[in-house]
C-alpha cells in the first residue's frame, strides 16, 4: 500500500481488491498479525520457555491468520446475507492440521 498525504490523501492499493487479503492490509498497517506478541515474535517474554499456554496462543493465531488470508478486500466490501457460523471456522482449521 502507498500512503498519500494531504486533503485528498489516503491509501492506494497495490492491486485489485480481489487480489488483496485482509491479512495483507493488517500487516501493512500494523505489522505482524498476532493475538499476543509472543505468538508472532519469539523472545519477547521472559516467561516464554516455561509458558504452558504459548503453544495454544500460537495455534489460535494461526487459525485467525488463516481466516484473514482467506478473505479478500473485495469480499469484505460485500454484504453478508444470513448468519456466519463461527464454529465452522475452527472445524475447518482443525481438519486441515
Amino acid at each position: 500500500m502507498v500512503a498519500l498525504r494531504g486533503a485528498h490523501g489516503g491509501y492506494r492499493l497495490p492491486g485489485a481488491p480481489s487480489e488483496i487479503s485482509v491479512a495483507r492490509i493488517i500487516r501493512a498497517m500494523d505489522g505482524p498479525v498476532g493475538m499476543t506478541e509472543c505468538s508472532t515474535i519469539p523472545g519477547l517474554c521472559s516467561q516464554e520457555k516455561g509458558c504452558t499456554i504459548r503453544a495454544n496462543w500460537m495455534r489460535v493465531n494461526e487459525i485467525v491468520l488463516g481466516v484473514l488470508q482467506g478473505i479478500t478486500l473485495e469480499q469484505l466490501n460485500r454484504p453478508v446475507h444470513g448468519t456466519v457460523r463461527v464454529d465452522a471456522i475452527g472445524r475447518r482449521s482443525r481438519a486441515a492440521t
